[in-house]
Formats: C-alpha cells, sequence, structure tokens
C-alpha cells in the first residue's frame, strides 16, 4: 500500500484495485479467456447452456465482440446462487441470458475507469452500482478480486466474486409470464 499514492476522491481503493491486476497475457476473445481459464469453467457452462437452451448467441456474440468490458464471475460465484434462482434458470433460459448479459458493459473500461464511475450499464439494459470501500471495490454486492485481464479488441475483463443478478428485470419478466398465463 505504501507504493501508492493517495488521491483525492478515495484513491487507496483505486490503487488496491489496480494492484490485484491480472498478469498480461492476452487471449482473443472472452470465450478464450473463459476457456482456457479452470477457474471460469461454470461461466462457459453457463455461456453453452444459454446458447443451446435459449438460441441466445452469446458464444459467437462474445467472439466477435470489441470495445466490452465483462464482469467474469468465478466457480465459487456461481456456487453462491440461490438454489430459487438456480431453479428459475431451468425452467426459463431467458433468465440466465438476462444474467449473463447483465455482466457485460459496452467500452473497455479499466479499473481505473470502473472505480471513477457510480453506476454502470450493462448490456441486459440495468445497472450495476459501484462502491469502494476501503480498500476494496464492489459492483452491487460482488467484490472485484482481479482487474485489467486486457485481450484483443479492447475487450477488458474482471474476475468478480458473486454473480451479478438484475433482480428488478428478473421480477418483470417474471409477473409478466404470471401476467400472460
Amino acid at each position: 500500500m505504501n507504493t501508492y499514492k493517495t488521491l483525492a476522491g478515495g484513491t487507496l481503493a483505486l490503487a488496491l484495485f489496480v494492484g490485484f491486476s491480472a498478469p498480461s497475457a492476452h487471449a482473443a476473445n472472452v470465450v478464450d479467456a473463459v476457456v482456457s481459464d479452470p477457474s471460469f469453467q461454470a461461466l462457459e457452462d453457463a455461456l453453452l447452456a444459454a446458447d443451446e437452451l435459449a438460441d441466445a448467441g452469446l458464444v459467437s456474440t462474445l467472439q466477435g465482440a470489441s470495445e466490452i468490458t465483462v464482469f467474469a464471475p468465478s466457480n465459487e460465484a456461481f456456487g453462491k446462487l440461490p438454489r430459487a434462482l438456480t431453479r428459475a434458470i431451468e425452467n426459463d433460459p431467458g433468465i440466465l441470458v438476462s444474467i449473463l448479459t447483465h455482466h457485460v458493459a459496452p467500452g473497455a473500461l479499466f479499473a481505473e475507469d470502473v472505480v471513477a464511475e457510480r453506476r454502470i450499464d450493462t448490456l441486459q439494459g440495468d445497472t450495476v452500482m459501484v462502491r469502494t470501500p476501503g480498500d476494496r471495490v464492489y459492483l452491487d454486492r460482488s467484490q472485484v478480486t482481479e482487474v485489467d485481464i486486457e485481450l484483443d479488441n479492447d475487450v477488458v475483463v474482471h474476475r468478480i466474486d458473486r454473480v451479478l443478478i438484475p433482480w428488478k428485470s428478473i421480477i418483470r419478466d417474471v409477473v409478466m409470464a404470471l401476467r400472460h398465463n
């Protein structure tokens, strides 16, 4: 911590956040990065399931994506999902697509960009809240544990310890489905 300057606006969090930077190894795209890292096996499985069950085209979209940021949940993050939510996903693959697209933000947001924001819009349509208490960085309830994994095409990945859930959208979709049944 002594190697970081303290700047106005809580940059201690930024300094420590950037301190978790990943090695500068480059993967061709998000899918290649996920497949090559065993700690993202659950994310890989979720992407493949979304493509298979919901015909979402997420894998091909992410393979060709440029100028995006992905907040990538680890295997342990998927293990923290509420059981009721996993059952809901099994019954409605659209929920899985909504959750996965909630982890992607437009633009290449590096660590300093993330902590400079209070909210980050996602491709799913909702936002995630950014908090920097002390020396930690959170997106909603998920702590960022590794940052600035750079890929080709201006794609940046940050590892997180919880799956980001767009609760408002999921609840709205469930209510609408109940009204139509």
